[in-house]
């Protein structure tokens, strides 16, 4: 996924709903202030090493 989509959907509120595009769509996630961070940690727990 590009980060420019991430930015997008996770990280930015939409300019004339002022809420984030997950938040709106109903996804259930817990992020703090530094959501690039939680979503990293989130997708590391995902990441399988070979």
């Amino acid at each position: 996924m590009n980060a420019i989509v991430i930015q997008h959907n996770f990280i930015e509120a939409h300019t004339t709903i002022n809420e984030i595009s997950w938040e709106k769509a109903g996804v259930k996630l817990v992020l703090s202030e530094n959501r690039w961070l939680d979503l990293i940690k989130i997708g590391s727990k995902y990441c399988k090493e070979d």
